[in-house]
């Protein structure tokens, strides 16, 4: 869902980054050697201490990476914050009158 969010916070139609998406931090390790060569890497984890840890373990490995979370610092996650930016205003019920 996050890739989904940043996709439309970015409204990009066709995104020309290479992107990676884990479904789980358990699979960091079978990415790792996918990102040497890279010359920039931003991560979009989740503000919890598992996420900071995967940013501070990626970031002594590869020294150009980004934690792009400070940008969603008051939620969960990208998603929580882009939901949080899409809330519509509850209409008004009006109660008529019934003859």
């Amino acid at each position: 869902m996050d890739y989904l969010s940043f996709l439309t916070m970015k409204n990009w139609q066709q995104s020309k980054a290479d992107v990676i998406v884990l479904n789980s931090l358990i699979n960091l390790a079978k990415i790792k050697k996918s990102l040497t060569g890279y010359g920039s890497i931003a991560t979009f984890l989740d503000n919890d201490e598992e996420g900071k840890r995967t940013v501070q373990e990626l970031k002594s490995c590869y020294p150009n990476v980004t934690d792009q979370s400070e940008f969603y610092a008051k939620h969960k996650d990208l998603n929580e914050h882009l939901c949080s930016k899409k809330q519509l205003p509850q209409k008004q019920v009006r109660k008529g009158f019934k003859l």
